[in-house]
Order: C-alpha cells, then sequence, then structure tokens
C-alpha cells in the first residue's frame, strides 16, 4: 500500500488493519478496485460492494474481514490517494529545474495531470471527502507538502522571509486546488492544457502579489 495504515489517522476506516504482506495486498486490490469504480462512475449510489469485490478478485467475506461498510471503503481510499498523491508530488518537486518561476510552473502542470488526469476518480474523492467529513485531515496532508515546498523555494530565492513564503507556500495548494475544483465541476473532461496554463499562471501570480522581489530574482537568474 502507499501508506501504513499503522501511521496513519484513516487507520479508523478499517475494521481490521492489514499487517502481513498478504493482507496488504489484498487491502490494496480492493481499494484499487475502488479506485478503478470511480475512474467510470463517481456516484456512489451506484456502487455495491458485491460488485466491487468482484472486480477485485476477492471474496465477499476477506472484504468484509477489512472493511465494515461503504463510507469505511471510502474513508481508506481517500487515505491512500491523498499520502500517495501528496508523496509522489513531494517527488517530482524535488527534482524540478530553473528559477522559481519556472519551478512553480512546473508544480502546476505536475499537479494538473495529477489531479485531472482521472476526473471521475477525483470527483469520487471529493464527494468522500465531503461526505465523510475529511477536510481537516486532507488540509493538514497539504500543508505537510507545502513545508516541503518552503526549502525549494529558497534554494531559488534566498532573499524571501522564510515566514512570509511559509505561509504563502500554505496558500498555494488552496488557491490550485480552488482552480481545479471549479474545472473539474463545469466541464466533464477539463482541458489539460490550458487549465494547467490557468493554474501556473495563478499559482505564479500569488507568490509575485506576496513577494514581488521574486520576479527581480527570476529575471536576474536568467540573464
Amino acid at each position: 500500500m502507499a501508506n501504513d495504515p499503522d501511521q496513519s489517522v484513516f487507520a479508523r476506516f478499517f475494521r481490521r488493519v492489514p499487517k502481513q504482506a498478504r493482507s496488504r495486498a489484498l487491502v490494496d486490490s480492493i481499494l484499487q478496485a475502488l479506485e478503478e469504480h470511480g475512474s467510470q462512475d463517481p456516484s456512489l449510489e451506484q456502487l455495491r460492494v458485491e460488485s466491487l469485490a468482484e472486480r477485485a478478485g476477492v471474496g465477499i467475506g476477506s472484504l468484509y474481514e477489512y472493511f465494515s461498510s461503504k463510507d469505511s471503503l471510502l474513508g481508506a481510499l481517500v487515505g491512500r490517494a491523498t499520502k500517495k498523491n501528496f508523496d509522489e508530488l513531494m517527488a517530482h518537486a524535488s527534482g524540478l529545474e530553473g528559477d522559481l518561476e519556472a519551478a512553480v510552473r512546473q508544480m502546476s502542470a505536475r499537479v494538473t495531470e495529477q489531479y485531472l488526469a482521472r476526473p471521475r476518480g477525483t470527483r469520487l474523492l471529493m464527494t468522500a471527502i465531503a461526505k465523510l467529513d475529511l477536510w481537516d485531515v486532507v488540509v493538514a496532508e497539504r500543508d505537510r507538502f507545502s513545508e516541503g515546498l518552503v526549502g525549494l523555494a529558497l534554494a531559488r530565492s534566498p532573499h524571501l522571509d522564510r515566514e512570509r513564503l511559509a505561509a504563502t507556500m500554505r496558500l498555494l495548494p488552496d488557491s490550485v486546488m480552488g482552480v481545479l475544483s471549479g474545472e473539474l465541476t463545469r466541464h466533464d473532461r477539463p482541458d489539460l492544457r490550458r487549465t494547467s496554463e490557468l493554474v501556473a499562471d495563478v499559482a505564479w501570480g500569488v507568490v509575485l502579489a506576496r513577494h514581488p522581489t521574486a520576479k527581480t530574482a527570476a529575471s536576474a537568474a536568467q540573464s
């Protein structure tokens, strides 16, 4: 699994936390099947636990050994996807090239692809987060990701105030997710290229609004 449920606030969604490699693989296959369902139909009303077990290739008894209800499945999926997404984005961030503006724009493209490449799956996650009232947990993971971005930004623009930059890096994901949520609501299949450009403009605009000298530093780095 992408995360260890023993160490996760999402452990409460498990009837029994998987300990061994075999049980972890079984649980992972169930959550993968749920994710695949979401990529085809984000409607929770159409989700049947029996069909999910069949898709995962496990017995219904095995499924209920680890999950007590549809909500417990959804909570575990949110935990899996949240940590997986932010861990993958952080790994991508560590390989960014160029000045701060270039890094912000590259990261914007990656975030857009992460959340909009499979829009129905993302809609299922958003629905589950709202249904289970998990926004505080998701935002906490988002803030963890933001903390990692501070060091990467300072490496490119060391003159920026660290405390103010930390607040900016918390604001960036909030702004970006607002744009992505809007696109997911307006369009069944959002345009990745257009949305990526929009997200990049918004993200870099937030940085410049709070750190006007970042543009000067970026221009100096290019000259």
